[in-house]
């Protein structure tokens, strides 16, 4: 009886095409508890509108492939996110300062 050993293979993996992970990287990123997960990608109820996009705009979009309208409605949360982020932030510093004047 004889009996063969398997060889395993070494895949390399090329990570040349991967972002860069510095200052301007973080600057668009947003945290996202295990908790709000769902909310932030928008698993709620869907309605559908009307909305004048510019053609390179849906374009892009549609070169994503399947799902790019989920995509597109990603990338208005994350926007949406962000802003409503950004504008809690500026609320709590007036706060602070009210309370030192």
């Amino acid at each position: 009886m004889r009996i063969m050993k398997k060889k395993t293979a070494t895949a390399r993996i090329d990570y040349s095409d991967l972002p860069k992970l510095n200052q301007r990287f973080f600057a668009n990123a947003f945290t996202v508890q295990p908790g709000t997960l769902l909310s932030a990608l928008g698993s709620g109820a869907k309605r559908q509108i009307t909305l004048r996009v510019d053609e390179d705009v849906i374009s892009f979009f549609k070169q994503q492939g399947k799902g790019y309208q989920r995509l597109m409605n990603f990338a208005l949360r994350a926007y949406m996110l962000r802003q409503t982020s950004a504008e809690a932030r500026v609320q709590g510093k007036q706060i602070k300062r009210r309370k030192r004047a």
